[in-house]
């Protein structure tokens, strides 16, 4: 018994296309030279459906894409056998090819014709970009009240801390007018009380105007070494660590921070402030260290941070501790949005052996709330 697949290149009992009638060179030529370049445009066909799917995952329809695909290819393959029959007359293996062809081509009818209505009702390209042009504007105006609406926010707070400074002042200068006549003790423990007060409110609305302006000004960075910015935000708190009980341990290096170095001094203040404060009873422990290219760790010994309050610290007015520790609750969120001005993070999480490490970026290398 034959082999099928010699029977399929089998060419005896056909003649070659070439003396198969009178074919001149030119109508011969024409025919294979044609055949061949549709072969060759219906071999490219599939091959950038195949490319263009393997993009595009959301294409609707796929298994529509897939059997065009390869009817394509077996016309192609058809074309380019009729070019070989001017020499090799293998019209059996002809035969299958355009069996393929056939059971193909109403494969791809049949997957059309249920997809047809789905497909109808898609929107066309025109109604798209229409409709994205016109979300886009919708987001455009949303964005621009947005804006406004900070701004007019910003301006309300900027002007109200100014307006409320003028009350302030003149509640501690006179309270401190008053405690220079002879008060008796309860008079003047509620006085003291009076200047704590106005005291905190002064710093409470320095904090608003600080907040107001690292949201509005726009920050020029250099490469300043973060070892600097470490020495300059200690000397501004007045934190002396050779001559203050306590312990402040730098690991070094420190990297070169790309950061605007008057609002990295700040944000590190108000962290190091904060580690100097919230120590308890005990003198500070404190361990300042480079985190990755752009980043700095001050990690304390405080009382740490209470589960799922890792967040909500870094908000405006927001407290970890009680009252009984001053503070107005702005130093964090100043902190935070020190760090997103320059498009890095501010983030809290658990040091071991206890109290709590806070990370400050520049850049956004760096997720927010990956350690080391």
């Amino acid at each position: 018994m034959q082999n099928p697949l010699d029977l399929l290149f089998d060419t005896s009992g056909f003649p070659p296309r070439w003396t198969c009638g009178q074919w001149t060179d030119l109508h011969g030529w024409i025919h294979i030279v044609c055949d061949l370049l549709i072969f060759g445009a219906y071999f490219a066909i599939p091959v950038l459906l195949v490319w263009f799917l393997r993009k595009r995952r959301d294409v609707p329809f796929p298994t529509v894409f897939w059997l065009f695909g390869l009817f394509i290819l077996s016309c192609g393959t058809g074309h380019l056998i009729d070019a070989s029959l001017f020499w090799f007359p293998w019209y059996r293996l002809s035969a299958l090819g355009k069996v393929v062809i056939a059971i193909s081509s109403w494969a791809t009818v049949l997957a059309l014709i249920p997809v047809l209505p789905a497909a109808l009702r898609l929107p066309g390209l025109q109604a798209i970009n229409e409709r994205l042009a016109n979300e886009v504007k919708e987001r455009k105006r949303a964005e621009e009240q947005l804006l406004q609406r900070n701004r007019d926010l910003e301006m309300l707070l900027h002007i109200t801390s100014h307006d409320l400074r003028t009350p302030v002042r003149a509640i501690q200068n006179f309270s401190r007018l008053v405690e220079e006549s002879s008060l008796d003790r309860q008079a003047a423990a509620h006085l003291q009380r009076v200047q704590r007060g106005a005291d905190r409110m002064d710093k409470l609305l320095d904090d608003i105007m600080l907040m107001c302006r690292a949201r509005q000004l726009d920050l020029a960075s250099e490469s300043i070494p973060a070892s600097e910015v470490v020495a300059a935000a200690l000397e501004r708190i007045g934190w002396d660590p050779d001559t203050e009980p306590g312990t402040v341990k730098i690991i070094t290096p420190l990297p070169d921070l790309r950061a605007n170095r008057a609002w990295a001094t700040t944000a590190l203040a108000n962290l190091l402030s904060n580690a100097r404060k919230f120590c308890g009873d005990v003198p500070p422990n404190v361990e300042i260290r480079g985190y990755g290219d752009n980043g700095i760790v001050i990690a304390d010994r405080g009382p740490g941070i209470e589960p799922g309050h890792e967040d909500t610290i870094f908000q405006m007015f927001s407290r970890g501790v009680g009252r009984t520790i001053d503070g107005t609750g702005a130093g964090l969120a100043i902190v935070r949005t020190i760090a997103e001005r320059h498009g890095g993070a501010a983030w809290a999480a658990p040091r071991q052996g206890g109290g709590a490490e806070f990370y400050l970026t520049f850049d956004n290398n760096h997720a927010h709330g990956t350690t080391k």
